[in-house]
Order: C-alpha cells, then sequence, then structure tokens
C-alpha cells in the first residue's frame, strides 16, 4: 500500500521514485507477480488460477505523482496498481496535507 511517490523531506506516507523502482524490481527478480483486485475477487469466487506468488500494488489517495512517477514504473516492469480514489478531493487539494509544499 503506497500514498505517494515523490520526494518530499518529512513525510511519512512517501517513497521516492527511485526507493518505489528498487521495491518493483526487487519483487520483478523474485518471481513476484502483480494481480488486479477483480482477479483477486475472481480466485475467491469461482477458483481461477493465479499466478505464483501474486501481490497487489494500491495506491491511496489518488495524488497526481501516482500518475506522474509511479505509473511509468509500473509500465517499466510490467506490472499493475490500483489508485483509490477520494472522489470529493478531485480537482482540489486535500485537508491533511496543508504542511507539505504540494
Amino acid at each position: 500500500m503506497y500514498h505517494r511517490i515523490c520526494d518530499i523531506a518529512g513525510d511519512p506516507f512517501s517513497i521516492s521514485p527511485e526507493s518505489f523502482a528498487q521495491q518493483l524490481e526487487f519483487l520483478k527478480k523474485n518471481g513476484y507477480h502483480t494481480i488486479t483486485l477483480q482477479m483477486l475477487y475472481q480466485h475467491l469466487q469461482s477458483g481461477i488460477v493465479l499466478p505464483k506468488k501474486p501481490v497487489i500494488l494500491t495506491f491511496d489517495d489518488a495524488y497526481e505523482d501516482n500518475l506522474i512517477n509511479a505509473l511509468p514504473l509500473l509500465n517499466q516492469y510490467e506490472m499493475t496498481g490500483t489508485v483509490f480514489i477520494i472522489t470529493s478531493c478531485v480537482g482540489r487539494y486535500n485537508d491533511w496535507d496543508r504542511y507539505l509544499d504540494q
């Protein structure tokens, strides 16, 4: 579970793009395969076979850097992720990151 993929000093909910890339590389080299929530649901409901070492990558709050920084890295490592959007915050800043340089 991730929030932000960016360099923000002092933000406990962000990880640098470089660190994120290292984590994706680790997953890839160690045989992990990303799956979607839909795939997990189908597995639990119908028994569809999942790849070995399945993992789900999620991004909470739908920060812009998920698109700018995370997506290209996910594509590079041929992985998927699920972004959870807070619909009431679309197009504006949230209320909990006021201390950050957004």
